[in-house]
């Protein structure tokens, strides 16, 4: 959960388009931050989609399994409490 959350968080920056100057940071101490630039129609699908990629894995992973594994043995214990009556 917390490496998904991490990654998420992480690749909001890329997706919106923020972008900031690493060389203006390092000589002057002034990143220029900016929206948009060139990278942004490159960069910025792929973000979205590794973002709700890991959002819809997350979920499946945590939600969905432990549920179908929960129903599974209720239905296995069902059947067998059904056997036995009869």
């Amino acid at each position: 959960m917390l490496t998904a959350l991490t990654a998420i968080l992480g690749l909001i920056p890329l997706a919106i388009g923020l972008n900031f100057d690493f060389f203006g940071l390092i000589t002057d101490l002034n990143p220029h931050l900016y929206m948009g630039g060139d990278n942004v129609i490159f960069w910025s699908p792929l973000a979205w989609t590794i973002i709700f990629g890991l959002t819809y894995a997350t979920i499946l992973t945590l939600v969905m399994v432990p549920v179908m594994f929960f129903l599974v043995k209720r239905t296995k214990y069902w059947l067998r409490d059904r056997r036995n009556v009869a």
